[in-house]
């Protein structure tokens, strides 16, 4: 099954652009002079090359004050632009788009919960099984912790080591209880 894909947001085109930060700027100054001196090496070589220098840049303010007046322009202009009827329009195409993302939302959960009720999902026939599964491995357990009672004194006397009792008998009953239940996990009745 393929699922559709959800619309994006929208963008507003007469909005001011965010500005640069100070890695940016500092790339765009650098990636022409790299690009002439290697000429034979891809834009993600000279990407690496550009993001080395700025590790190694000590002095990074002259790059940090430049985008911080861009920073500062920005919110201005955006000030400014919030107060235009082009912002309003977007903003109400913007409440729209997320009305109708909500409804599409609530329709899939609505959906999904209409096809686990009705049985005919999948994750209703899982539950089914897994219930199945517990049923089965606690009487298997019942069946082994019976045996597992005849087997230990025989274990016990095998062993020879009388003096550890009941401590030995404790570890040798989880022991045995871990080596069991893996196999009944692995199995699967069709």
């Amino acid at each position: 099954m393929s699922r559709k894909r959800k619309p994006k947001r929208p963008k507003d085109p007469h909005a001011p652009k965010r500005p640069q930060s100070s890695y940016f700027l500092f790339m765009n100054e650098r990636r022409p002079i790299l690009k002439e001196e290697h000429q034979d090496k891809s834009m993600t070589d000279i990407s690496k090359l550009i993001s080395a220098e700025w590790k190694e840049i000590g002095d990074k303010t002259k790059y940090e004050n430049k985008a911080a007046k861009l920073k500062a322009q920005y919110k201005i202009d955006l000030e400014e632009y919030q107060k235009t009827s082009n912002f309003r329009k977007f903003t109400a195409k913007l409440e729209e788009w997320k009305r109708e993302q909500r409804e599409l939302k609530e329709a899939e959960q609505s959906q999904s919960t209409e096809v686990t009720t009705n049985g005919n999902g999948s994750g209703s026939g899982r539950k089914k099984r897994g219930r199945s599964k517990k049923q089965e491995s606690s009487s298997e357990e019942e069946e082994s912790s019976s045996e597992d009672d005849g087997s230990s004194s025989s274990e016990e006397s095998s062993d020879g080591d009388s003096s550890s009792g009941d401590s030995d008998d404790s570890s040798s009953d989880s022991s045995e209880d871990d080596d069991i239940k893996p196999k009944k996990r692995g199995k699967r009745k069709k």
